[in-house]
Formats: C-alpha cells, structure tokens, sequence
C-alpha cells in the first residue's frame, strides 16, 4: 500500500502494516478454507468450491475490506482511509488535467 509515502506520517505507516496484515490473515484463511471444503451439500449432491466461496468467504471479505476502509486515520477531521484515498485521487486527477 503506497498511501505511507504519500502521507507520510507515522499514522500512515502503522495503517498500512494493518492493511498488509489483514490481507496476510484473509489469504491464510481462504487457503484453510479452500483445504478444509466440504464439496457435499446436505442431500447429497457436490457444490463447487467456488459457490462455497461466495457463500460463505466473499461477504467475510468485503466486511474486511469495508472495515478497513473505514478506519479512521485522522482523528481531528474524522477522515477514514477511503476519505484519504478518495483525495489523493481527486488530487491525482487534478494534475492529470492541470498537465
């Protein structure tokens, strides 16, 4: 996550190592989920592994994201990691079109 270079506040650093370290734990708890799959639905019949994952790992995955999203990181303005994002992409945009 390049969001600690362009902030550059330790603030920034310590939510990207959060960042990184909530999509270690998602990727290690799809490997164990992708591992452990039952592929036999109660009457019997196979489910594919991809229709368990977006049973049950996909909505798992978007809270995560959404939980992360919305962290606050500044707590004088109340600005979350999307606020932050959504700025640095307003500004890179700026200076696309000022260019």
């Amino acid at each position: 996550m390049q969001i600690a270079n362009i902030i550059n506040t330790d603030l920034a650093d310590s939510v990207s190592v959060f960042v990184i370290r909530a999509f270690v734990e998602m990727r290690r708890t799809i490997v164990a989920q992708q591992k452990a799959l039952v592929s036999v639905k109660a009457d019997g019949s196979e489910i594919s592994k991809t229709a368990v994952f977006h049973k049950d790992l996909l909505p798992k995955l978007q809270t995560t994201i959404s939980r992360i999203l919305d962290t606050v990181i500044d707590t004088e303005k109340g600005a979350t990691v999307k606020d932050e994002a959504l700025d640095i992409l307003k500004e890179s945009i700026g200076t696309l079109k000022n260019s």
